[in-house]
């Protein structure tokens, strides 16, 4: 072989791993290593009467951040320890390129324990949050001291609900907090509502103290953590130890058992807006599966990280629009070809030479 011929393929060789080394870079995942936890809050089979299963999930980071633009092929999908096959996830996006909009609950401590420039600093914390709000997010507001009230309902409007959080003030009269009471309402608020995005959550903001509630901080995770057919509400909270810490412990645990965050009311800058931004950047993923009317276990792992979640089917028959795709297709051609051929003359068959 010429010495021309020789650097030509030296030429093309080094072309070629060029070609390559920028190929696997393009195809190079994200660095999403970092992964330490993954949430699976919500599996919603059926969703539009489709054989179809929505996964809503997180990832965070070592300190909470949420782990971001994942891929198809940085998510493993199981149901049933069967592995779910890359053709039949159908996408993999966040809630904000999806379009779709969050549920949020604020709940505040308005006792008077409570009194303070922190709870001020909390409610425009809040006011920021509701200015980020989109038509498509839906706000409710409980308040709770020695009662439990439900300012802003979901079917305010958001300017309503800005005008009511402004208004909100501490009840000074107020001889005890129904702290477990006034969680409880406001995860109920979610469990009870009608046409709200699927994606919910609750922010708090509390010492963590409760006396006289008829509650329970189990009834409240319970509900909270959901069942087979509801989405697991996070609760986030923000803790305020003016008058002692006692019960700051209670809200750091009551979010841990939740799925949800927690911060004190020295850290509150950002926190609300950070919450937002958690869940409107947490994923939904679409794949196809057999709509049987049975009990499943899915499970979701990122980098080795997963979580799991049981949720019944709803009974679903196969999909009707899929018969002509199949055997019926061949039925229709087979009746159109009859009727065709029916209306002309069989003819005769003649054999000109055999084989």
């Amino acid at each position: 072989m010429g010495k021309s011929w020789l650097i030509l393929l030296v030429i093309l060789a080094s072309v070629a791993s060029r070609a390559s080394e920028q190929g696997i870079a393009d195809a190079e995942p994200l660095d999403i290593r970092r992964v330490e936890r993954v949430y699976l809050d919500d599996v919603h089979p059926g969703a539009g009467g489709e054989e179809v299963v929505d996964l809503y999930f997180r990832a965070q980071g070592e300190l909470g951040q949420p782990v971001e633009n994942l891929r198809r092929v940085d998510v493993e999908v199981r149901e049933d320890l069967r592995r779910v096959s890359s053709g039949d996830v159908v996408r993999v996006t966040t809630l904000e390129d999806a379009g779709l909009g969050v549920t949020c609950v604020l709940a505040l401590d308005t006792s008077r324990t409570m009194i303070g420039e922190p709870f001020e600093r909390a409610k425009s914390a809040a006011l920021r949050l509701l200015d980020r709000l989109g038509t498509g997010d839906a706000l409710a507001i409980v308040t709770f001291a020695s009662t439990v009230e439900v300012v802003v309902p979901f079917t305010d409007s958001h300017p309503n609900a800005r005008a009511r959080l402004g208004e909100i003030e501490i009840d000074e009269d107020a001889m005890s907090t129904v702290f477990h009471d006034g969680i409880y309402q406001a995860v109920a608020q979610v469990r009870h509502g009608f046409e709200l995005p699927r994606r919910a959550f609750v922010l708090v903001f509390s010492d963590g103290r409760d006396g006289g509630s008829a509650r329970s901080l189990d009834q409240i995770i319970q509900l909270a953590k959901g069942g087979e057919s509801e989405p697991r509400i996070p609760i986030f909270t923000v803790g305020y130890a003016g008058r002692g810490g006692g019960g700051l412990q209670v809200l750091e645990n009551l979010a841990v058992e939740t799925g949800g965050g927690s911060a004190r009311a020295t850290q509150l800058k950002g926190f609300y807006d950070d919450t937002l931004q958690q869940m409107r950047g947490s994923y939904l993923l679409r794949y196809e599966s057999d709509m049987d009317g049975n009990e499943h276990v899915v499970e979701v792992a990122v980098e080795g990280k997963s979580a799991s979640r049981n949720a019944r089917y709803p009974k679903i028959e196969g999909a009707l629009w899929r018969w002509p795709l199949g055997g019926g297709l061949a039925v229709i051609v087979l009746l159109v070809a009859r009727a065709f051929i029916g209306g002309r003359s069989a003819g005769s068959l003649r054999i000109v030479q055999g084989l």
